[in-house]
This record gives structure tokens, C-alpha cells and sequence, in this order.
């Protein structure tokens, strides 16, 4: 349990096409700042308080792994909501040449090697991490 107190807000899609793919030794998904390639990504939104935020950031890595950005949302309803979305903007290029996900499934899922499962002392943050790039320089992609 990740021990994220949140309420489940229901379905959403992004508004917008960005590229969600699966990398690293470890099979870890991640969404890409890249506007306009891929898929209007699906998934779940919940609301969380600020304390849960942090929680999250902490877990997520935030900011030296992924960034928390803000990414807009499109709900069941049709209405656009504004949601956190934890990005990987100092991707490896060659991320962008694997199969771009509509939604992460369970499927997608079975091949993920959890953090207990890994080994503690293995660096796989090179594996996907390019260290000559700048943070993205905004708070919304």
C-alpha cells in the first residue's frame, strides 16, 4: 500500500496527446512532456489534500525523478478539470521510439518489477533518465 489517503474521482483522459510508454529494467510506465505525440492518455483521478500531495511527492520521486505538473483533464461528463500528473521530463530520447499506451492495463502491469522486488542497491534511473537535461521549465504541460 502506497498509504496515500485519496477519494476516487472516477475516469478521465487527458485533453490533450502525449506518449505513454514502458521503460527501464524495472518496466516502469511513464508519460512523456510531449505534446501532440500519442495517445489522450486514460486513467483515474482522485482528489487528495496537500498533505497527500507531498506524501505523493515523496513517493513519486518529485522533483528529482518526475516533475508534478499539471496537465488538463477531460471527465465522463465532458467537462476539463486541472489534475497533477507525475511527467518524466528528462526522458532518454530513445523512450520515444517504444509503443505509446493508450492506458496503463493490468496486463502492462504483470510485467512490472515492484520496489520490493528490486534490488536496492541497482541504479536504474539511467536507464531512462538523460542527466544533460533541464528540468521543464513550467508548472503545466
Amino acid at each position: 500500500s502506497s498509504g496515500i489517503n485519496a477519494e476516487y474521482g472516477g475516469r478521465g483522459e487527458l485533453s490533450h496527446c502525449f506518449p505513454l510508454v514502458i521503460g527501464s529494467r524495472y518496466n516502469i510506465p511513464y508519460l512523456l512532456p510531449v505534446r501532440g505525440t500519442g495517445h489522450r492518455v486514460q486513467g483515474e483521478v482522485y482528489r487528495v489534500n496537500e498533505e497527500e500531495v507531498h506524501k505523493m511527492d515523496q513517493l513519486e520521486g518529485h522533483p528529482d525523478y518526475y516533475m508534478r505538473l499539471l496537465v488538463d483533464v477531460e471527465l465522463p461528463d465532458g467537462s476539463v478539470t486541472e489534475c497533477f500528473a507525475y511527467i518524466l521530463d528528462r526522458f532518454k530520447e530513445d523512450l520515444l521510439e517504444r509503443k505509446y499506451l493508450p492506458f496503463y492495463t493490468k496486463e502492462d502491469s504483470a510485467t512490472y518489477i515492484t520496489r520490493e522486488m528490486r534490488k536496492s542497491d541497482e541504479n536504474y534511473l539511467p536507464d531512462v533518465l538523460d542527466y544533460t537535461k533541464a528540468h521543464f521549465g513550467s508548472e503545466k504541460i
